[in-house]
């Protein structure tokens, strides 16, 4: 896995014909309540404030973090916290989980998450950082300045859904989205992982972390922000789709999901959310997109099936590619990845490429990629001497 922060996954998501959610009245009950910054450090060492499965690992680098003790300690008000009470009386914090883990960090005398090393979180030496606290930990703190930090108020408001019901995942969603008011929007992968837990979330995790341990073009932001669990849900989700015979997933007036024949585009936001719902306890086939990559890695050596250059992975090209592995290995087809056929893709003439790159969710070019690439990899394509 590659350490730049820059992302390595081309996509061509195109959220723009996706279709809003129809309005709905909500009665969620709320109340505004002050913690001080010692209460909040206390119970999120005791694990009372849940984190949602929303960021894989912290992101906040070490001057970010200063910069907010920096703030608490000058007496700056923070934005207020947002807290969502479960049924079972658990609290998942929906706003402020960056806030709460660096104070907690600070206080509780405790590394940053994620850092290379556990000692203890100590404030940037930065001029941005006031010089009475600059570089220093918790403890190197005079005790008027541990006061004035512990003892410190924040406000918090708690929040229920109580109609619809909030099990009810596509309301929750709704809901989710709406009172989300973070300063960095959540990706909607980020939002899935929140909205969706169970088996198929969690088998989705761990083919990632595999996935980018064999592949060095992803990066650590594709890992922290989803971009390569996003990209195994869009396979399996595209080949649903295939398999099926070209079906999309829909909510009936029940709100049921039903398979319904595809006009001539997929939206494929709504159907990767709709995916993962229908599919939360688990996946078969999931087993079946395993055993393709790792044909593909014992197999392709240099050549870059899934990508447009070697510097990057492009998602249309590797949906196809996974799509055709999964099907012809269920098969127990052969499928040559030789250097041959890596040149009939990489030769093939403009119009062939249309469909890799213009109205990529249009059924008709769907077809059309999965049928070009099939002929081809089908092919003997001996290696040449």
């Amino acid at each position: 896995m590659a350490l730049e922060s820059s992302t390595n996954i081309e996509e061509d998501f195109n959220f723009e014909d996706e279709k809003s959610f129809d309005e709905v009245v909500f009665k969620i009950r709320y109340w505004n309540t002050t913690y001080t910054f010692g209460r909040i450090a206390e119970l999120d060492k005791k694990g009372k404030l849940i984190k949602p499965d929303l960021q894989r690992s912290y992101v906040w680098k070490q001057e970010m973090a200063s910069r907010l003790i920096d703030s608490i300690l000058l007496g700056i008000p923070l934005p207020n916290f947002f807290i969502y009470r479960n049924e079972d009386e658990s609290n998942d914090i929906i706003d402020g989980l960056q806030r709460i883990k660096t104070i907690s960090s600070f206080i509780n005398k405790r590394s940053l998450p994620g850092a290379k090393n556990e000692k203890p979180f100590r404030l940037s030496n930065s001029n941005y950082i006031s010089s009475s606290w600059r570089g220093k930990t918790f403890d190197e703190l005079t005790s008027d300045e541990q006061e004035r930090l512990v003892d410190g108020e924040a406000s918090i408001v708690f929040f229920e859904q109580r109609f619809p019901n909030s099990k009810e995942i596509a309301i929750k969603r709704h809901v989710f989205e709406r009172i989300n008011t973070g300063g960095i929007k959540l990706t909607p992968q980020e939002i899935r992982n929140a909205l969706y837990p169970g088996k198929l979330n969690d088998e989705i995790k761990e083919l990632a972390k595999q996935w980018s341990d064999r592949e060095a073009r992803f990066s650590e932001l594709d890992f922290r922000k989803f971009k390569i669990d996003e990209l195994i849900l869009r396979i399996l989700t595209m080949e649903n789709i295939v398999s099926k015979g070209y079906i999309e997933l829909r909510k009936d007036e029940k709100d049921n999901i039903v398979d319904t024949p595809i006009s001539t585009s997929i939206v494929l936001k709504n159907q990767m959310d709709f995916f993962m719902e229908q599919n939360a306890r688990g996946y078969q086939k999931l087993n079946l997109l395993k055993k393709a990559i790792d044909f593909y890695y014992e197999n392709y050596d240099d050549r870059n099936f899934i990508g447009k250059n070697k510097n990057n992975i492009n998602s249309v090209y590797a949906e196809t590619v996974f799509i055709i592995l999964m099907r012809e290995i269920d098969r127990g087809n052969k499928i040559n990845l030789t250097s041959v056929n890596y040149e009939k893709i990489k030769m093939m003439s403009p119009e062939d490429k249309l469909p890799f790159t213009k109205r990529t969710t249009n059924t008709d070019n769907l077809k059309s990629r999965i049928e070009k690439f099939s002929s081809i990899l089908k092919e003997e394509g001996n290696e040449e001497n």
